[in-house]
């Protein structure tokens, strides 16, 4: 029995030890962590942050959280929590406050939701690459100064596909549920009997130009390709599915095709005029077109990007958007 607690008791000392010893470690790597954001640009007030946990956790929590980004973005948050396991210290769960506000040159955005936490494995290379990572946020608002947009909930998950060879390459998966679009919007589409955006999916792999690592809130990552496996909605009777890959030039513009299903298309094309996606006097310009490609309710055809345009069949209908 005398052995069993001398055992025991120099367990709980070596335990103790290493806890004290981890924490030690983690706030030299938070102050170092710190330093790295301030020589990348970011501004940051005196940030106020321990760590608890003893015995068995490592549990960091910054408290009134003030940043400026480099590119002049004001973060502010009542507080960030960082927690992990002591045996686990490579996998961790980020918890964010009830509300966030960013002051940008747009204006300024709030988020509010009733509760919004993540969890996130990284490997044990010295950069820390991102291995997977799954983020929960329920009764999610965004508001600006003139409008708002809010869902039930919102998942998303990324992890290096199988057989990749590093974190270049994440496989990136959304859901957003039951998304209320902003209220003008609402007010146009209310006649036509729709509400809230049932399901928006999104399962895509990207490949970045740098892994995503310890070093991604220095410079932001730049998407190099975007294999498009699935982007589906469910809206009222609309349905739309579309799959396709996408390589993205030095000047940020996609070159490639998606491919596209979509169900009730033409009440999806009056959606797309009402809340400004199209002009209305091309309405009928863009329906002939698309009536070439089937005459029924069901609709396939190819968002093509080229040249910096996007062609929906052979028609160019705007700009290709800017991923970078």
């Amino acid at each position: 029995m005398k052995k069993l607690i001398i055992v025991v008791i120099a367990a709980a000392i070596v335990w103790s030890g290493y806890w004290f010893v981890g924490a030690h470690f983690l706030n030299n790597g938070l102050a170092r962590g710190l330093d790295d954001l301030r020589r990348a640009g970011w501004t940051l007030n005196e940030p106020d942050y321990s760590v608890r946990g003893f015995p068995n956790r490592f549990d960091t929590t910054f408290s009134d959280v003030d940043v400026v980004s480099p590119d002049g973005t004001a973060i502010q948050a009542a507080f960030f929590q960082i927690l992990a396991l002591s045996y686990k210290p490579n996998q961790i769960i980020a918890a964010l406050p009830p509300r966030i506000t960013m002051q940008g040159p747009a204006g300024e955005v709030t988020f509010t939701n009733e509760k919004a936490r993540g969890s996130v494995t990284l490997q044990t290379a010295p950069s820390l690459p991102l291995d997977h990572a799954t983020f929960v946020i329920d009764k999610l608002r965004v508001d600006t100064e003139s409008e708002s947009l809010s869902m039930d909930q919102l998942r998303v998950a990324t992890r290096i596909p199988e057989g990749a060879p590093d974190a270049r390459h994440q496989n990136v998966g959304v859901i957003a549920a039951n998304v209320a679009l902003p209220r003008p919007m609402q007010e146009r589409l209310s006649a036509k009997g729709l509400g809230e955006v049932e399901q928006i999916r999104l399962d895509t792999t990207l490949d970045f130009a740098a892994p995503i690592d310890r070093t991604a809130l220095e410079s932001l990552p730049v998407v190099d390709r975007i294999d498009l496996h699935d982007l589906s909605f469910l809206w009222g009777g609309i349905e739309l599915s579309g799959n396709g890959l996408l390589e993205v030039g030095a000047d940020g513009r996609p070159q490639g095709t998606i491919d596209l299903l979509i169900e009730n298309w033409r009440t999806a094309l009056d959606i797309a005029v009402s809340i400004g996606l199209f002009a209305e006097d091309r309405q009928s310009q863009i329906e002939r077109v698309l009536s070439f490609f089937g005459d029924g309710d069901d609709l396939e055809v190819s968002l093509d990007f080229r040249n910096g345009l996007t062609m929906l069949g052979p028609l160019p209908i705007g700009p290709a958007p800017r991923l970078r």
